[in-house]
């Protein structure tokens, strides 16, 4: 049993010994790096409370929730602001022990504030402890073919290629360099189509030459997953911890968020100089007095007849090209 865990129960016995239903019996779990003090508390409920001191004009954002809820509590001897983190759940009051624990870890083993460690600590168990989201076949393709692409790069300059994955920020490409950027498409099925998803997707930034790859990705239970794909750029030099950091800014965490979906490239990568003859919209297209007003766009695009398509050689010199620091 954890101090947090004796402490509460010795709080929980004064309650009990106590008429008073007003009050919230203290104790001290832990002093900081300022002198501050961390409570743990419990109340004539049996709830219990970790407490941790906040300046006067400190701010935050009160959360409540069916069995947690964190906000503020002002000690009545002292007038000093607390934040509030309260367990109103019984059952759980030995998992709430083990967040206590970690909390006081925190303070006393990393140096950190109290109410830092008090918001680090509810967040770090939040995110252990919630569902695995799954993306969907479509999302978890484009992120394999990016990786894919990444993995073409990679092979000319793994750092460098990372550094240069810019899709995940919601940039206008998918790769961005100042010899060229890249815009990446990829498809289950075998006709040469694409999605254009935004007005400006083809559009060049400060005259950078831009190239679309399309590739064809098909799902298949013999194929590999998003952690098979950076388990191998990892192998070719990329930093795992860079990659992994770009995947979470597309909202997937490598490790935690399910990973079942599995897949190939069918075919060598598609490769097209989208020039001034390329087809599909451009910003340019639409008269800049009308352009504000367009908030989304969305529309498929035949590459069948589109010119500017690179052989494999072509591709190959361009995919040199723009990782030549």
């Amino acid at each position: 049993m954890g101090q947090s865990s004796e402490r509460f129960a010795l709080l929980l016995a004064d309650i009990y010994a106590t008429p008073d239903e007003t009050l919230v019996f203290v104790a001290n779990a832990a002093v900081d790096s300022t002198g501050q003090r961390l409570l743990y508390g419990a109340d004539p409920l049996s709830q219990l409370h970790v407490l941790a001191p906040i300046t006067p004009g400190y701010v935050f954002s009160p959360q409540k929730g069916e069995r947690i809820e964190l906000t503020e509590w002002i000690h009545p001897s002292t007038g000093q602001r607390y934040l509030d983190l309260i367990c109103r759940s019984g059952a759980l009051s030995q998992v709430f022990s083990l967040l206590a624990d970690s909390v006081v870890e925190r303070v006393e083993e990393r140096g950190e504030l109290g109410h830092a460690a008090l918001l680090g600590a509810l967040s770090d168990w939040r995110e252990l402890l919630r569902p695995a989201r799954a993306l969907t076949e479509d999302a978890a393709r484009g992120i394999f073919g990016e990786l894919s692409v990444l993995k073409l790069l990679a092979a000319h300059n793994p750092v460098y290629a990372v550094e240069c994955w810019t899709g995940p920020d919601k940039a206008r490409h998918d790769f961005s360099t100042p010899r060229g950027d890249l815009e990446v498409k990829s498809s289950a099925k075998e006709a040469i189509e694409v999605t254009i998803s935004s007005l400006g997707q083809l559009d060049r930034i400060n005259d950078v030459p831009v190239a679309l790859v399309r590739l064809q990705v098909v799902s298949t239970p013999a194929g590999k997953n998003i952690e098979d794909a950076v388990d191998e750029l990892e192998a070719m030099g990329c930093l795992r911890s860079e990659i992994v950091h770009r995947l979470a800014a597309a909202d997937f965490i490598l490790g935690a968020d399910s990973d079942e979906h599995r897949f190939a490239i069918e075919q060598s990568p598609l490769a097209w100089d989208v020039g001034r003859d390329f087809p599909g919209l451009r910003q340019s297209d639409i008269p800049e007095d009308r352009r504000g007003a367009i908030t989304r766009i969305s529309y498929n695009l035949t590459l069948s007849e589109a010119p500017g398509r690179m052989d494999n050689v072509q591709l190959e010199e361009l995919l040199e090209s723009v990782m030549t620091l």
